[in-house]
């Protein structure tokens, strides 16, 4: 019976390490951006004009937008949509400290044809967004937030001190979609008929693409979402 209980005792180290590496497994696959790609693998991309009404469809082209660009908050690069996540260090972990998500209209190019795309008008639980954060920054110890860091903090209410005077550990981390961006978007299709002609485009419908609870609008830059497949003529 003692030897019983020692096997047993010797066991629990490794239940516990499997259980850990279970939980991290689990997570990774059922992360927002791998669930997101699954979805996004569930469809081949398609041309346009093949677009039928009311179904589910992913476009992979380019992002166009107008004369009026967003700004960046942190790059002050141009874009027509962008994600920026602050980031606070406790400890010895991160934990999320601000965040702001905007967008603008724009069209997206596949081949000769155009959709366009309005995600300002898709509530946030009917959409997913996944960009590269290809830009960062960082301020903490010894290194005071930038100017533009401290004003876009002021913005979301937080700041870049305590109440003492000293420096909190931040980590700046923005995403975009800039103009002529290969992005993939995934929605459902729409139909609507022009009620003025939009300059450039010598059609009297246009596609749009529109997100529900169980399909939503997926934007991303996702490198695995945009590799180049021929899309169905």
């Amino acid at each position: 019976m003692q030897q019983l209980f020692l096997v047993s005792d010797n066991l629990i180290p490794i239940l516990i390490i499997g259980l850990f590496l279970g939980a991290m497994v689990l997570s990774y696959l059922f992360s927002k951006e791998k669930r997101m790609l699954r979805e996004l693998k569930k469809s081949q991309p398609v041309s346009i004009h093949r677009a039928k009404q009311n179904t589910y469809i992913k476009l992979v082209g380019k992002a166009i937008g107008g004369n009026n660009l967003l700004k960046a908050p942190i790059s002050g690069r141009p874009c027509v949509y962008y994600n920026v996540l602050v980031e606070k260090k406790d400890d010895k972990s991160w934990h999320k400290y601000a965040a702001e998500e905007q967008a603008q209209d724009f069209f997206l190019e596949v081949g000769s044809e155009s959709a366009i795309i309005k995600p300002g008008l898709t509530h946030f639980e009917f959409k997913t967004t996944w960009f590269t954060f290809d830009h960062k920054d960082e301020s903490g110890w010894f290194n005071d937030a930038k100017p533009h860091l401290e004003q876009f903090l002021k913005k979301q209410g937080k700041e870049s001190v305590s109440l003492l005077g000293f420096n909190k550990t931040l980590r700046y981390r923005e995403g975009i979609i800039e103009p002529n961006e290969t992005i993939a978007v995934k929605g459902i299709a729409e139909w609507k008929t022009l009620n003025e002609p939009i300059e450039g485009f010598n059609y009297s419908k246009i596609l749009t693409l529109k997100g529900t609870a169980n399909q939503k609008l997926i934007i991303t830059d996702h490198p695995e979402a945009v590799k180049k497949e021929r899309p169905k003529l």
